[in-house]
């Protein structure tokens, strides 16, 4: 859906979403066939292109294929995938991914019986144990960057798109300038951590009602000049440059489906997938049953932590039982242990996340130095380092609000829905 995907500011996006879609379920069937996810069947692209796995092509187009693609591993060129160009008499504008169908006798969405059973310790503890084994095996091999899988004209798979992310796309739908261009990939986690603030920092300069009010928009410049100035300490210099591993971005109950013993039977919509540093991985926060902003009371924190806790303390077992990592000196149950003790985890939330960045600040990152909240004077200095003339920047900010207040009680007044609310730009 292309209103879902900036596609009108920046064309190519639904095009570029699909590429790396399709490249991961082609990646995920060639290099983790014990991941329980769908066929892909076949797939087109806005333009007509249109591909089909080539098992549907007929004998001497398969055995092709076959010499091929053994030829290409030989010579270690880039992985030729199943899926081959077909032609086709319909023509569909519109990009399309063609899955098997998940039968109700497979398994029910998580989602659906979470909150039934969530605090049943069995079910609970085959979900992990199910969770644990699939990180792992995605995550088992060392990738040269940071980046997604990108699905090539001819067939070729390669880690040559940039890490698109389920935030990122909503931030630059949203009129977030775009920082991160398609095709661009990381060798060093800096340079990543840097533009994925960068982006925030856009959408306080685009969006209308970004702020409330003056306190609202110098409490937001001071948080995200703090942000910059802790990010440092939440990586480990000695992986700045890799290995990085394949992670789920946004891996939640809807997109898993599990038997009636929470055993996973399928795991669809891959689409956010891609090779992000080791320190990003986690945890689901959603294990709590808590939105991500609601874990901030001390009662909710302890449950959390505990919770976590049973969840790594599942995985380091599946990491020393199965060996699936193939990755040298590396623990992901280590990593996510580490994360929690220094708070990384939460600075890796701030960065995923579309509107909860400050409250997450103030509820885990803050405590780490200091014991009182930041107080306005704290704000008003430190808001003068987010950008030059950040007087200029309030004061414009302001006057946005004032305006999108103003075509919001109007276009509710007389019934408008066709004027657009004011841009970024006043």
């Amino acid at each position: 859906m292309g209103h879902k995907l900036a596609e009108d500011r920046h064309p190519g996006t639904v095009d570029e979403k699909l590429s790396t879609e399709v490249a991961t379920y082609a990646w995920m069937q060639e290099n983790c066939p014990e991941v329980p996810i769908p066929a892909l069947l076949g797939f087109g692209f806005t333009d007509g292109r249109h591909f089909t796995h080539v098992q549907w092509r007929p004998f001497y187009v398969r055995w092709a294929r076959a010499l091929w693609r053994r030829m290409r591993m030989v010579l270690r060129l880039p992985v030729l995938s199943q899926y081959v160009p077909v032609l086709s008499d319909y023509a569909l504008q519109t990009g399309y991914i063609v899955l098997d169908y998940i039968e109700p006798k497979v398994g029910k969405m998580l989602s659906t019986t979470w909150e039934m059973h969530r605090n049943d310790a069995e079910r609970r503890q085959t979900l992990f144990r199910g969770l644990s084994r699939l990180m792992l095996t995605v995550a088992r091999l060392p990738l040269p960057r940071i980046g997604s899988w990108h699905f090539h004209d001819d067939g070729t798979i390669t880690l040559s798109n940039r890490p698109l992310t389920c935030n990122l796309v909503i931030l630059e739908n949203n009129g977030a300038p775009r920082i991160i261009q398609p095709g661009d990939t990381y060798t060093c986690v800096e340079p990543y951590i840097w533009d994925l603030l960068t982006l925030h920092d856009g959408r306080l300069h685009i969006q209308p009602n970004a702020a409330m009010d003056e306190a609202d928009c110098r409490y937001q410049m001071a948080v995200q000049v703090l942000l910059r100035t802790l990010a440092y300490g939440y990586f480990d210099r000695d992986r700045r440059h890799g290995p990085f591993v394949m992670q789920f971005s946004d891996l939640h109950a809807s997109n898993i489906f599990v038997d009636s013993h929470w055993n996973i039977t399928a795991v669809i919509d891959l689409e956010w997938i891609c090779a992000r540093p080791i320190e990003m991985i986690d945890v689901p926060y959603w294990i709590t049953g808590l939105g991500i902003d609601q874990i901030g009371k001390k009662e909710h924190i302890d449950e959390y932590a505990k919770t976590r806790e049973e969840f790594i303390t599942i995985l380091g077992e599946e990491e020393r039982n199965t060996a699936i990592l193939k990755l040298p000196n590396v623990s992901l149950a280590a990593a996510m242990r580490r994360a929690g003790e220094c708070k990384s985890s939460w600075f890796v939330y701030c960065l995923d996340s579309v509107n909860a960045m400050y409250t997450l600040f103030d509820q885990h990152l803050r405590p780490q130095f200091i014991s009182f909240d930041l107080t306005e004077k704290m704000n008003f200095f430190l808001s003068k380092f987010w950008c030059e003339k950040a007087d200029e920047l309030v004061d414009r900010k302001l006057r946005q609000k004032h305006l999108y207040d103003i075509e919001l009680r109007r276009m509710f007044e007389n019934d408008v829905d066709a004027t657009p609310l004011v841009s970024g730009k006043a």
